[in-house]
């Protein structure tokens, strides 16, 4: 994706008329094949195609597609590790929407894919700058990342393990 890293603090609110930048991390442990990332807009927020608005988005060295209700980015192929994308977009409509969770999926293999959680955004006539969300927590990790035997939750730091397995960090076979 991208090389530029996300800055500046989370917003819950903007002005009629910002520009505001959402960035999108996406965080893979293998190589993957062709990935498609698919980042629905909230209401109240038009995204700004790269193609006619110079200056404003970074080159990601994917296939973009931008459409007023979604920028969609087509990876032939995706390294392990951390990237991440960074989509303007302009204030256009007053009211408080819906922020859409984040789709990321293997096009080879659909059932391997992840979505951000949902939230609320709000575009305001009358307010005189942006009003600021709390700060996400940092994913907690699990321990020896489930031995490949389940799934961390990253919310909790716990594995669910797979049901041939136990322990808590899915280390012993169910005899």
């Amino acid at each position: 994706m991208g090389g530029r890293s996300p800055s500046g603090r989370r917003v819950s609110s903007v002005p009629l008329g910002s520009v505001v930048a959402l960035t999108v991390q996406l965080t893979t442990p293998d190589d993957l094949g062709a990935v498609t990332l698919s980042v629905m807009m909230p209401g109240g927020l038009e995204p700004l195609d790269p193609n006619v608005a110079t200056d404003l988005s970074s080159s990601c060295g994917a296939g973009a597609e931008t459409r007023p209700s979604m920028v969609t980015f087509s990876y032939m192929r995706l390294t392990a590790g951390t990237s991440s994308v960074t989509i303007r977009a302009v204030a256009a409509s007053v009211g408080t929407f819906e922020l859409p969770p984040i789709r990321a999926s293997a096009d080879d293999q659909p059932e391997l894919m992840g979505l951000t959680a949902g939230g609320k955004f709000t575009v305001c006539a009358d307010c005189a700058g942006p009003t600021y969300g709390n700060p996400l927590p940092p994913p907690k990790p699990c321990p020896r990342d489930c031995n490949g035997n389940g799934v961390c939750n990253l919310k909790t730091g716990k594995c669910q393990c797979d049901p041939a397995f136990r322990k808590s960090d899915c280390s012993s076979v169910v005899a």
